[in-house]
């Protein structure tokens, strides 16, 4: 996930860590990873200025907040089921 000063101070830095955050903030693509539960733990720069809000904003599963309200509307309750099946 785009990460703070803070963030990175507490764990130690991964060889190309830098680089690859680098990479992957500048592409013109909207980034993400979510883990088992459904809760993203990446987001990238592109992604964050897509959907106007902090990484403070988008932390847990909130990130499916930003989903379209139309697209919201065509999930039907058994395909959003299935999606967060698919996580674990």
């Amino acid at each position: 996930m785009a990460t703070t000063n803070s963030d990175k101070a507490s764990r130690p830095s991964i060889p190309g860590e830098d680089l690859f955050r680098l990479l992957v903030d500048t592409m013109p693509a909207l980034i993400h990873n979510a883990l088992p539960d459904g809760s993203a733990d990446f987001l990238n720069r592109g992604w964050l200025d897509f959907v106007g809000l902090a990484l403070e904003d988008m932390r847990g599963r909130r990130w499916t907040d930003t989903f379209h309200p139309e697209t919201r509307k065509a999930i039907s309750r058994a395909d959003y089921v299935i999606w967060v099946r698919s996580l674990s």
